[in-house]
C-alpha cells in the first residue's frame, strides 16, 4: 500500500539522522509524506499512476502556496521515495518517470555591510546560530 511505503521510507530516513543526514532533512521528508497523504488516497502501489503525482503537485501549488523552487524540493524528495520503491522492487515503474523538475534561477541579494554588522552585534541563543 502507498501509505506503508511512505511510512517505511520515513523510518529508513530516520535511521540515517545524525549519521548521513540532518534532523532538518528528516523533518522535510516528514512534511513531504504528510502533504502526499493529504493529496493522494491510500491505494495499492501497483495502482499508483502519474496522475497521482500530478494531484500531489497541484495540491502543493494551490493548497500550500509554495514558491516554485520549494515545490521542486518537495517533488524531488517525493521522487526519491518512489525511486527507492523501484530499487527495492516494490513497484515496477516510477510514476515520476516522465515528470521534469526544474528549479528557477534566483537573484541573490547580498547583505550590506551595515546588515552584517547588525547581525554580528546580536547576542545569539545557540551555538548553531553563532556558527552560522
Amino acid at each position: 500500500m502507498l501509505y506503508t511505503l511512505l511510512d517505511d521510507y520515513l523510518r529508513t530516513v530516520q535511521t540515517r539522522v545524525e549519521h548521513e543526514i540532518s534532523d532538518c532533512t528528516y523533518i522535510k521528508y516528514n512534511l513531504v509524506v504528510k502533504r502526499f497523504k493529504e493529496a493522494v488516497a491510500n491505494k495499492p502501489l501497483k495502482r499508483l499512476k502519474q496522475s497521482d503525482i500530478l494531484a500531489f503537485k497541484r495540491h502543493l501549488q494551490y493548497t500550500t502556496k509554495l514558491s516554485h523552487n520549494t515545490l521542486c524540493n518537495y517533488l524531488s524528495k517525493a521522487k526519491t521515495i518512489f525511486t527507492y520503491a523501484v530499487d527495492n522492487n516494490l513497484i515496477d515503474n516510477n510514476p515520476f518517470r516522465n515528470i521534469t523538475i526544474r528549479m528557477e534561477e534566483q537573484e541573490i541579494n547580498p547583505l550590506t555591510n551595515e546588515e552584517l554588522e547588525r547581525i554580528r552585534s546580536q547576542s545569539l541563543p545557540t551555538e548553531r546560530l553563532i556558527h552560522a
